[in-house]
């Protein structure tokens, strides 16, 4: 029987283990300067240290080494920032001068050899980005100097000339004693080392540095504790710092209300604006769960048994890479294939590592709690998001998490009315969500004897791992209760019904724009049959496909061939609203290509050379397509950035209150000249210079308003669904930003909410509401009309039925 004060304690202990593993570990593998008290010294030292270096490579009389004839052509930061790093890196271990310098100077060196490298020959980067996937800075090295050596030979290219040892040396200890004279990180000890007639000369942290990191380590550990469900229901939120975790009289940090850096507008916001999004955060909160242990019964079977389902159980093995050809050597295509598919092979068994990590937290969660009833506090993001605050085991998470969990409450379920949502959230599960309401609901009677059986033994009938809707562990959890009311004709529900909205962004901009076409395609309109807006755009790119294929385009035909689906459009549709890039767009086509070839074992049509030219053609006629179907809400958009631009060129941030009543701001600071980018060694995250800090980013900024104002919409009606549906006898909520789920019984009832919320929201013109905050904000900057609206009439969204389902 757990109990909450000693849940307190474990969540703080696990905390500090975990920030203290981690900080051991940058120890052991000699990255300390990634550590967090390596970070913030980073922070604090690299202005000052870098004023200096910039001091030492301005021009002087004589001629230089060649060490510094080098380090003149070099950007001081860089010079700071790797200098800096070394040292960080080397304190915890004994070194002597000699080696501190040559491991600075040797950096250095690296870094303006891949500088000369990326200069001099245009497969540079490429060989870099070669060279980093080797497993270490020593095999990274050496990888360039061979490709290097092997470019000279073959093509002529210009090498680079090593450094010689002295000139390492030399750089390194005159690098580190303007480090030690600039900031009083280190200081020089000496021991008489045996065998040694002299004593020899050891750099090291000063006590002052010592006794800072120590504070800091104890301090910052005690701020990251391990965040888990309570067993005892979370105090409501009364006010911005006050509400969910009980933390008086524990070592627990308290936490706000909203999670944002900007203390100063916590402080200065009245918190008797955020009623509503507070009501509502903590009836969501206040709804208490269990582990679903049949679920976690099979989970842990998979688990033990190397059994790999879906995306989320992966195998404990990594993926076998075949053995290099005999002919590889002699045969250069052969040698380029197998390279390829070994770095395929490495690339997914590096992604499968946090996977498994992730699976194994949850199912030790998941035994922790099981046979508790447990809540999950919650808090919002700076658009008013409401999210769960413990980390892994919440109705937020992935298919498995989603899967374990199960309302503790029950609600007798008599008839086949009111099994209804119950029956739609199983055919959603497996996938079978193109249909109208009443055939996904047919759907669960016809597969009656797949289910049942499923039930009874669901290692051995392992069809729900088939199931490619919200996830197999769901639709497994779903297996389980409707299988007990086909026998018993009843049933006592536990189970979340979810009602998912369609593409929730371009849903929001359609309405906001009352764009015909996207208020039709993402079912804001009563159609008789769900609109599926992923499967539209593929329509219009196999048109595009099929034009280019009579003009005997190369790739064309091929990807007509190889067959496209939703799935290829369904990222880059979805985030499309949130500022979605052409890179990502290409990215995301990029990985549902590798998905098909080695999930679905569908060989690529391309060979080699082709391959990235095709996937680029094919991004290229998505986001053609996305454009072309989705004017209105793309107008939208780029009238939101206007605003925003010419918000930002006055140096101002953007605030403004959504509907019920939270107080967006959006204060993007400028972060170019706060992060040094290096070749091998890395990049300096978050690395702070004076004359910059305070900056407005206006391409943050203007990148990021569309999404958030989007964001602070559905955030928005969430609030105001939660609290309206609870005023009408629903007490237990599963929500996701654009997913809402109740019992089965009150389904209906949270579906009709749901529409009379949005009606009432979206009525009003809220594109002149925004504009009229931000120019009352701003009376003395001119602003642009919203963009033209279409002729959708927002009140039918009562009537549609595929709204949310």
């Amino acid at each position: 029987m757990l109990e909450q004060p000693d849940l307190n304690k474990e969540m703080t202990e696990i905390g500090i283990g975990r920030f203290n593993a981690q900080n051991e570990s940058a120890k052991k593998y000699e990255q300390n300067a990634r550590s967090k008290s390596g970070q913030r010294l980073m922070r604090e030292l690299m202005p000052k240290f870098n004023e200096r270096i910039a001091e030492m490579l301005r021009p002087k009389k004589g001629r230089p080494t060649r060490w510094l004839e080098d380090l003149k052509k070099y950007d001081s930061k860089k010079i700071s920032f790797i200098t800096l790093k070394a040292v960080l890196n080397g304190i915890p271990f004994k070194k002597t001068m000699a080696s501190m310098s040559y491991a600075v100077g040797k950096a250095i060196e690296n870094e303006i050899r891949c500088t000369f490298l990326v200069r001099t020959n245009e497969r540079g980067e490429g060989i870099i980005k070669g060279a980093k996937e080797r497993v270490n800075t020593v095999s990274q090295v050496r990888h360039i100097e061979l490709s290097m050596k092997h470019e000279e030979n073959k093509r002529g290219v210009e090498n680079f000339e090593p450094w010689g040892r002295r000139d390492r040396v030399t750089c390194g200890f005159n690098l580190i004693e303007i480090l030690r004279e600039t900031t009083g990180l280190i200081e020089y000890v000496y021991f008489r080392e045996k065998g040694r007639k002299t004593p020899t000369r050891f750099v090291t942290a000063t006590n002052e540095t010592l006794d800072w990191i120590e504070n800091f380590n104890n301090h910052r550990a005690l701020l990251e504790p391990f965040w888990m469900p309570m067993i005892e229901p979370p105090d409501d939120w009364i006010n911005l710092w006050e509400g969910g975790y009980r933390t008086e009289g524990t070592s627990l940090p308290k936490l706000s209300f909203i999670k944002t850096p900007d203390v100063k507008f916590l402080r200065q916001a009245d918190s008797r604006d955020f009623e509503i999004p507070m009501e509502a955060a903590n009836l969501v909160q206040r709804t208490p769960w269990e582990i679903n242990e049949k679920v976690l019964d099979v989970i842990e079977w998979a688990w033990r048994n190397n059994i790999p389902i879906g995306s989320t159980i992966v195998s404990q093995e990594d993926e076998i890479i075949p053995p290099y050809p005999k002919d590889a050597d002699e045969n250069k295509e052969i040698k380029k294939q197998w390279n390829a598919l070994a770095a395929g092979i490495h690339k997914r068994n590096r992604s499968t590592i946090s996977k498994r990590i992730l699976c194994g937290k949850l199912i030790h969660l998941a035994r922790k709690f099981k046979g508790e009833r447990f809540w999950t506090p919650v808090n919002t993001c700076f658009r008013g998001r409401i999210y769960s605050i413990p980390s892994f085991l919440n109705i937020q998470g992935t298919d498995v998490s989603r899967g374990l969990l199960q309302f503790e409450r029950s609600e007798r379920v008599r008839n086949k009315k009111e099994a209804r949502w119950l029956a739609i959230h199983g055919a959603n599960c497996w996938g079978y969500d193109k249909v109208t309401l009443d055939e996904r609901e047919q759907w669960s009677y016809d597969n009656a004897e797949m289910i049942i059986r499923i039930s009874n033994d669901p290692t051995t009938n392992t069809e729900w791992m088939d199931a490619d809707g919200n996830g197999c562990f769901q639709f497994l959890a779903f297996c389980f209760e409707w299988a007990e009311f086909l026998r018993e004709g009843k049933l006592k529900t536990k189970l979340p019904c979810s009602m998912d909205a369609t593409n929730n962004g371009l849903q929001i901009l359609s309405i906001l724009t009352r764009c015909d076409y996207g208020c039709v395609a993402t079912n804001v309109i009563p159609t008789n049959k769900p609109a599926d807006i992923y499967d539209v755009v593929r329509l219009r790119v196999e048109s595009y496909l099929g034009e280019d294929a009579r003009s005997h385009h190369p790739f064309a035909q091929a990807w007509l061939d190889y067959g496209l689906n939703r799935s290829m459009t369904k990222k880059s549709v979805m985030c499309y609203s949130y500022s979605l890039t052409m890179y990502s767009n290409r990215q995301y086509i990029l990985d549902w290509f590798e998905d098909k070839i080695h999930a679905d074992s569908c060989p690529s049509p391309f060979d080699l050379k082709e391959y990235f030219k095709a996937v680029h053609y094919l991004a290229e006629k998505v986001w053609q397509a996305i454009e072309e179907i989705l004017d209105l809400p793309k107008h939208c958009m780029y009238w939101f950035q206007d605003v925003c631009n010419i918000v930002t060129k006055a140096k101002r941030h953007l605030t403004w209150k959504t509907p019920s009543g939270f107080i967006v701001k959006q204060d993007y600071k400028k972060t170019k000249d706060q992060v040094v980018s290096t070749w091998i060694t890395g990049d300096a995250l978050h690395v702070r210079f004076n004359e910059e800090s305070d900056s407005i980013s206006p391409r943050a900024m203007r990148n990021g308003v569309s999404a958030n104002v989007v964001h602070s919409l559905d955030a928005s009606l969430l609030h105001s669904v939660v609290v309206a549906a609870n005023k009408e006898g629903i007490y237990d909520f599963a929500m996701i930003h654009d997913s809402f789920g109740t019992h089965s019984k009150h389904s209906d009832t949270l579906a009709r909410v749901i529409r009379e919320q949005a009606v009432k929201m979206f009525s009003p013109d809220l594109l002149q509401d925004w504009l009229n905050q931000i120019k009352e904000q701003n009376p003395d900057l001119e602003f642009p009309d919203p963009p033209k609206y279409g002729e959708a009439d927002i009140s039918l969204i009562k009537d549609s039925l595929y709204f949310f389902s």
